[in-house]
């Protein structure tokens, strides 16, 4: 369990170090006297680059047996702005989770009367919500 928190903390540190290097895009201003067609901050084709982490230190049961479980997240996002109007926002989104950790106790199961042991470990995880148009 320590080894899988080292790994989550050596994996999010150097973002965290690079994070104030990180710069806004700034949008181009319009010339004198002509309006911008657009009103807030959102424009059309504007990009936008996310990052955030999570992590829960006990488990939410609801139903079901799950106990002694830890999670760890790490997401970056990229979004493009599609279409911006005064009423309505169209966004295209993607996220990729480079780094998901479960960490599990050791558990232990009677099974016809023979003890079936569930050693404590890490599953480490990743994945992408969509990467493509």
């Amino acid at each position: 369990m320590r080894y899988a928190l080292r790994f989550a903390v050596a994996l999010l540190a150097p973002l965290l170090i690079a994070l104030p290097l990180a710069k806004a895009q700034e949008s181009p201003s319009s010339p004198a006297g002509q309006n911008d067609t657009t009103e807030g901050p959102l424009r059309r084709g504007s990009n936008e680059f996310g990052l955030w982490t999570g992590f829960s230190p006990f488990s939410f049961k609801l139903k079901g047996v799950t106990e002694d479980r830890k999670l760890f997240l790490l997401n970056l996002q990229y979004a493009r702005t599609l279409l911006a109007t005064h009423p309505l926002t169209l966004k295209y989104t993607a996220e990729f989770v480079p780094v998901a950790l479960e960490i599990q106790a050791t558990q232990l199961y009677l099974i016809n009367g023979a003890v079936l042991v569930n050693p404590a470990g890490t599953i480490y995880g990743a994945g992408a919500s969509p990467i493509g148009c």
